[in-house]
């Protein structure tokens, strides 16, 4: 798959988050992910340039050396960890992503980070798959599957 495609099946709950819709264009988007990400702790201030490129998938085109693409890999799991878990200290959460069947392998590792972030959280992630997907996290001691 292109760089455009990764991680698509899981970047609409975090559209739906930042209230992203297909109308916006990329500086409304920008400007919802900066609003709704200080609101939620001041201290995203420093993580907001990587992270205002997510819901699309855009590549900057900021001046300067941009990051190599694991280093920014880990920038977004970083940030979106902590979405996720700031979230879930001022209210209960429930994220639903559909079709695990069809992740790409960056999306299946981003999921990765999505379940541990949840531990412990009041937080509900609700997953649906084909029978034969199998990932590490389903060993987690938290995860439960119903049929």
């Amino acid at each position: 798959m292109g760089a455009i495609f990764r991680f698509l099946p899981i970047l609409e709950p975090f559209r739906a988050y930042f209230g992203i819709t297909l109308e916006d264009d990329e500086r409304s988007a920008r400007e919802k992910i900066a609003g709704r990400m200080l609101l939620l702790d001041q201290s995203f201030g420093e993580a907001l340039p990587g992270a205002v490129r997510l819901p699309r998938g855009e590549r900057s085109t900021a001046p300067g050396a941009a990051p190599r693409p694991e280093a920014r890999q880990r920038q977004l799991f970083g940030v979106m960890r902590r979405v996720i878990q700031s979230v879930s200290e001022t209210q209960p959460t429930v994220t639903l992503v559909e079709d695990l069947h069809w992740l790409d392998a960056a999306s299946a590792e981003f999921l990765e980070h999505m379940v541990d972030a949840r531990a412990g959280r009041r937080s509900l992630l609700l997953l649906n798959f084909r029978l034969e997907y199998r990932a590490e996290w389903m060993q987690k001691s938290w995860y439960r599957r119903s049929r």
